[in-house]
């Protein structure tokens, strides 16, 4: 079973690489011009990815004991909103209009929907 779980969440993760990787071969004007990190952005920037996984990846190693009441499934279904919102604006985010800012998708209602997402997903 955690077989299955690892390699789904590998294979999900190997998906949005490559999102972010044809984004970045076909990045806009205002993302070629930005300037990557250095220094200290380059250690928060290692702390959030690091952090991001360990969000996404502790709850699968969690011994659970569910009594299956009410409450199980609507912590289930606000996990799984919070999830799937998560990589939907990580992919939105892959693919900004000409301008550089993201209007679709939930960037539409929020200007920081991964915000939202990990409240739901915590």
């Amino acid at each position: 079973m955690l077989y299955e779980w690892i390699s789904a969440v590998g294979a999900v993760f190997s998906y949005t690489i490559r999102l972010f990787d044809a984004a970045a071969q076909t990045g806009c004007a205002a993302r070629r011009s930005f300037r990557a990190g250095t220094g200290k952005e380059v250690i928060a920037y290692w702390i959030y990815q690091i952090s991001t996984v360990g969000i996404l990846l502790y709850p699968f190693f969690l011994h659970i004991t569910a009594d299956f009441s009410i409450l199980f499934y609507a912590g289930m279904l606000f996990y799984v909103i919070g999830l799937t919102a998560l990589f939907i604006t990580i992919i939105h985010f892959s693919f900004p209009d000409d301008r550089g800012l993201n209007t679709k998708g939930l960037y539409r209602v929020s200007r920081n929907p991964m915000y939202v997402s990990y409240f739901f997903v915590l």
